[in-house]
């Protein structure tokens, strides 16, 4: 069976067919461990080409083959795979979603604010820890001669790992971010009880993160002290169902409400809804990997300092992170012609995903 999951964005650029994204569409068609991968071009017949095959072992029962096109540009693969024998899942048709790995995950013990139709724009203040999987990063760095910090969201996914945007991370030391759960208001001296920092013992930014298109913004961050489940901390659901275009989510963070703005110091929530052929605004989308969202009446957006933070959809009772927050423009999604944010889509890296965290 080809596959072609990637595109070239232009003329000038290059074809990826990552296996993450492969595995996490077709689990069914594709095997976890390939003997081998061969490629061929779609869109042209070329005698010579300049490939490399990108390969990583997460663990014992995960054998990533991913391929990558270097010369010429332009030019549109596809790829498929020889795996072992009996190594395929059997199809089952069904319209169930994909069963979730815990059935305690997702869950707030503090019912969220519901959707308000007159809130004030880009959201509005978040009941405090209602949303208990939302992480407060912080990135010790040097303004000239000062030290200050960057700022970022994040979600909890377990007691020991945090999802976020590869391009929040600007250090190689781990020990420079610092994460806050059970985090409400900033500026509070009666929260104390509530949080629980910890600093950060690994990063792992997807190998194949690309800072120019922000294709691939996902990090993953492994933290020194397991963060301990409490009324104020829980952890969200990995992606089982994913939203469809027009279904309604949440999107939540401390950015700022306008753009060049200050921080929130209050967690901010608002509502919005997924957008479908998200192409039309930005050409170089890639909708297996991103998902977008925007609020065309009220123009909720995430905005400067949520880069990171989730979609959170619902399924059944519990809470999804769908997305991480990746890049906007003028932080207003209103009309039809102000594009949507563009989120990374966490269901295309959910293998990568649990092959970090097990």
């Amino acid at each position: 069976m080809w596959f072609n999951v990637g595109h070239p964005n232009s003329s000038t650029s290059t074809d990826m067919e990552d296996m993450n994204i492969i595995l996490a569409q077709n689990p069914t068609s594709m095997c976890p461990v390939p003997f081998s991968i061969e490629a061929q071009s779609v869109n042209t017949r070329i005698s010579s080409y300049s490939v490399q095959w990108i390969w990583s072992q997460p663990n014992n029962t995960l054998y990533l083959l991913s391929f990558q096109s270097v010369a010429p540009v332009g030019v549109d693969f596809r790829v498929r795979y020889c795996c072992p024998a009996g190594s395929f899942v059997t199809p089952i048709t069904t319209t169930t979603p994909m069963p979730f790995d815990s059935i305690t995950c997702g869950k707030q013990a503090i019912a969220p604010r519901l959707n308000l139709m007159n809130r004030i724009f880009g959201g509005t203040d978040a009941i405090p820890n209602s949303w208990p999987w939302m992480i407060y990063y912080q990135e010790e760095k040097l303004c000239g001669t000062n030290l200050c910090y960057g700022v970022c969201g994040g979600t909890l996914i377990s007691g020991d790992y945090v999802l976020t945007a590869a391009h929040c991370i600007g250090t190689n030391n781990p020990s420079n971010i610092i994460l806050t759960a059970g985090m409400h208001n900033l500026l509070s001296t009666t929260e104390t009880s509530m949080r629980q920092v910890s600093t950060v013992r690994a990063i792992y930014i997807h190998p194949q993160y690309d800072p120019t298109l922000f294709i691939n913004d996902i990090a993953v961050l492994h933290v020194t002290t397991p963060f301990t489940f409490t009324q104020y901390v829980q952890p969200a659901c990995l992606p089982g169902a994913e939203p469809q275009p027009d279904d309604q989510v949440v999107i939540a963070g401390w950015g700022t409400r306008i753009f060049a703005g200050v921080l929130n110091d209050i967690l901010q929530q608002t509502y919005t809804k997924i957008v479908g052929m998200c192409e039309r605004w930005w050409s170089f989308v890639d909708s297996s990997r991103q998902i977008c969202v925007a609020d065309r009446i009220n123009g909720s957006s995430a905005c400067q300092g949520d880069s990171g933070g989730p979609i959170l959809s619902q399924y059944q009772g519990q809470y999804v992170v769908s997305g991480i927050a990746s890049y906007t423009r003028d932080c207003n999604t209103a009309g039809a012609e102000n594009p949507p944010n563009v989120y990374t889509r966490v269901a295309a890296y959910k293998t990568w995903i649990k092959g970090i965290t097990g």
